[in-house]
């Protein structure tokens, strides 16, 4: 993994943008054909599939709305889980 892209296992990044960050990884090891923001490539790109270019296109979405603070992907809980919860306590 490069210097821009790495993240700790234990960090408070939510699970979502973790794999973002994780496929955008694997898309820039595999030679996949985008701009490699740390550093070029010698070998030729190969081109992603419709399927791997939606994914691709919904992980920098994922990034740019929590990394401009739109969106801070926190998990969600159902509320009547909660009340079940707080009747147990």
């Amino acid at each position: 993994m490069c210097d821009m892209c790495e993240f700790e296992e234990s960090s408070s990044i939510p699970p979502k943008v973790e794999a973002a960050f994780k496929y955008l990884e694997w898309s820039r090891s595999s030679g996949s054909s985008f701009m490699d923001l740390c550093g070029g490539s010698s070998k030729e790109p190969k081109k992603l599939s419709l399927n791997e270019r939606a994914v691709f296109d919904a992980a920098l979405e994922v990034l740019r709305l929590y990394l401009s603070g739109e969106m801070d992907f926190a998990p969600t809980v159902c509320v009547q889980e909660e009340k079940k919860l707080q009747e147990k306590n």
